[in-house]
């Protein structure tokens, strides 16, 4: 989790970059995927990312997420679209 967390100055923190950020672009979408993924670790109680087997920009950038059962189908359908 210390990983996932560690603060990068130019962009934010790794653990909820959205994929533009680390490609260098970014926008409202990148503030409302971050929150997304606030969401997701407050409803699941983790991230929605397997950083350990992932890597973090790769787990952003290809949009390998997961929810646990906490989050129920119709949070899931909110969550995926704005984490797309």
């Amino acid at each position: 989790q210390e990983q996932a967390v560690e603060s990068v100055s130019f962009a934010g923190t790794p653990a909820f970059m959205a994929p533009e950020i680390w490609l260098g672009e970014g926008g409202p979408a990148s503030d409302q995927y971050a929150l997304a993924v606030t969401y997701v670790e407050l409803r699941q109680g983790k991230t929605p990312f397997a950083f350990a087997t992932d890597g973090v920009m790769m787990a952003h950038v290809e949009g390998r997420f997961t929810f646990d059962e906490a989050v129920g189908e119709a949070e899931r359908a909110v969550l995926r679209k704005a984490m797309a």
